[in-house]
């Protein structure tokens, strides 16, 4: 069994609409909450977590906040 470390970040923002929560991770997407974002966190989030082998998971709720979840393998360093 792989070993992984987790992170999760929660807040009780405004949430995300559901109809907006497959798309949030693309490049330039603004969900109908977004104010002044440029669409690209997310996404280079995604990239950097993906290039270690990892995954990001958002769950949200309107009106109650969202969670992430990012999971990243735990690799031995060489020669150790």
């Amino acid at each position: 069994m792989e070993k992984t470390i987790s992170i999760e970040i929660e807040d009780n923002g405004c949430g995300i609409y559901e109809e907006d929560l497959p798309y949030i991770k693309e490049k330039f997407y603004k969900g109908k909450n977004s104010k002044s974002n440029s669409g690209l966190g997310l996404s280079i989030c995604d990239e950097i977590i993906k290039l270690h082998e990892g995954s990001m998971e958002i769950k949200s709720r309107l009106n109650q906040g969202t969670k992430v979840i990012v999971s990243i393998p735990i690799k031995g360093v060489e020669g150790q």
